[in-house]
Parts: structure tokens; C-alpha cells; sequence
């Protein structure tokens, strides 16, 4: 629970966990990773005792192994597989998808997902991601980064406790194709971040984005000047982008 001073009730949690961060830091809790100071790294130490204590709530899959090993009272869940189709079978019978890996309830206490898959075919996998996102509906931070895939499933509406989101984790080898967003998203009326750099131009952003009145944090790229209405997101304290210089109508408050 972050608890404000007494002395500055108007400290934002951001404030305060920023403060934390810098104490831990101090305390050589954390080590830079490199100059820049964006990323930071604990020591082999108090890495394996975070493993230890936290082994039933933080799992990792990476090579496509141990994926039906996964805990179910997971709460924290890094997947980097090659392939989609390893998160559900197919019947041979009907060529439908089944058993899921995220199936209903198995995992309700999950948070956090950082998927990462390194081969898309839109034709052979969007239904996976559609039964993915609707079987994750408590998920609060999701990092999604797909080799191909081109937009997001218009279930990603149903992550209706979506707080954070982003398709670029950090330390991928590779960046996001996504160029087109669902009309959907702009019901994610808790979201307070939010990374996605579709490089289509107005047709990658839907109308509505101005509804996210709980962005605090919002990253994008060369898509600024698409969103109406930007004036009404009231929490934004912070606004990441990068823009061409090209003819337009400018921003729309």
C-alpha cells in the first residue's frame, strides 16, 4: 500500500513510488544496467531469493518449453514462444481451436502477461488471440508483442480492468507490426498507460480515443495529431510521441 506524507497530500503515487524507487536505489537494492539509467538490474543474490519466495505467483516460459506447467495460481506470467500455436490444440475432427491455456478460470488470479511470438499468420491465429483476450478478464498489465501480426482483436475490449499496455516490452529482438487498432480499446475506461505505435495514419486510430479519461501516461508515434478531442483526457500527466513533418489539420483539443 503506498502511503503519502502527511506533510504533501498532493503527491501522485507516481511521486512516491519514484521515491521508493530511489531509496532501494541508494541502498544498492538496484544497479543501473547501463548509463542511460532507463533500465536497472538486481543482484544474482536477491535475484534467487525473489525466485524463491515468489515461485508459485512468477513463472517464465521461454523456448517453448514447459508450457503446460504453468501454476494456476500464477499471478505474473512472461510467455516468448515461437509459435502461437502452442497456446491451444486443434481438433482434428472439427479444425477448431481447443483447450486453451488460458481457458476460463484456470488462471483468474493472473495480472500480469508479457507475450512474445515470434511467427503470426493471421489466418491460422486470430482466433487464438480473440479466446485469449476474453479468458483474461483480470488482467490489469499486458505487454504484447507478435512478429506479424498486423492489428488487435477487437476482444481486447473485454480487458475491461486494463491498466496497463503496451506492444513493445523491453529486450525483444524484434519491434511490432501492429498498424491498426480496434474501435474496442476505447473502452478501456481504467487504462492509465499506454504504449502502441501504429504507423498507418488515421486509419489505425479509432474514433474515441478521447474516452480513456484514466491515461495518465500515453506513447505513441506519428499518430498524435489523429486523436480528437485530446483536451478531454484530464489525468494525462504525460504525453511520449514522435512526429514527421508532413501537412495536416494539427491537434484537436
Amino acid at each position: 500500500m503506498i502511503q503519502r506524507s502527511p506533510q504533501n497530500q498532493n503527491q501522485t503515487d507516481e511521486d512516491i513510488g519514484g521515491y521508493y524507487f530511489d531509496d532501494l536505489l541508494k541502498r544498492s537494492f538496484f544497479e543501473p544496467y547501463r548509463s542511460d539509467n532507463v533500465f536497472y538490474t538486481i543482484h544474482d543474490l536477491l535475484h534467487e531469493l525473489a525466485q524463491s519466495v515468489s515461485q508459485d505467483e512468477c513463472f517464465r516460459v521461454v523456448d517453448d518449453t514447459s508450457i503446460q506447467g504453468i501454476p494456476t495460481m500464477v499471478r505474473h506470467l512472461w510467455i516468448e514462444i515461437d509459435n502461437p500455436t502452442l497456446l491451444a490444440e486443434v481438433d482434428k475432427w472439427t479444425d477448431k481451436w481447443k483447450n486453451l491455456i488460458f481457458e476460463k478460470n484456470k488462471w483468474k488470479n493472473l495480472r500480469t502477461l508479457v507475450l512474445i511470438c515470434k511467427e503470426y499468420n493471421h489466418h491460422e491465429h486470430s482466433t487464438i488471440f480473440s479466446e485469449l483476450f476474453k479468458s483474461l478478464k483480470s488482467i490489469r498489465v499486458l505487454h504484447l508483442l507478435v512478429r506479424g501480426m498486423k492489428e488487435l482483436a477487437n476482444e481486447i475490449g473485454y480487458l475491461i480492468h486494463l491498466r496497463v499496455m503496451s506492444t513493445y516490452p523491453p529486450f525483444t529482438p524484434f519491434s511490432s507490426s501492429i498498424i491498426r487498432l480496434p474501435s474496442l480499446i476505447c473502452k478501456l475506461y481504467h487504462l492509465q498507460f499506454i504504449e502502441l505505435r501504429p504507423d498507418s495514419g488515421s486509419d489505425g486510430i479509432p474514433q474515441g480515443m478521447n474516452n480513456l479519461i484514466s491515461l495518465k501516461c500515453m506513447m505513441l508515434k506519428d499518430v498524435l495529431d489523429m486523436i480528437d478531442g485530446i483536451g478531454k483526457l484530464i489525468s494525462l500527466h504525460e504525453l511520449v510521441f514522435s512526429i514527421e513533418e508532413k501537412s495536416g489539420p494539427g491537434l484537436k483539443s
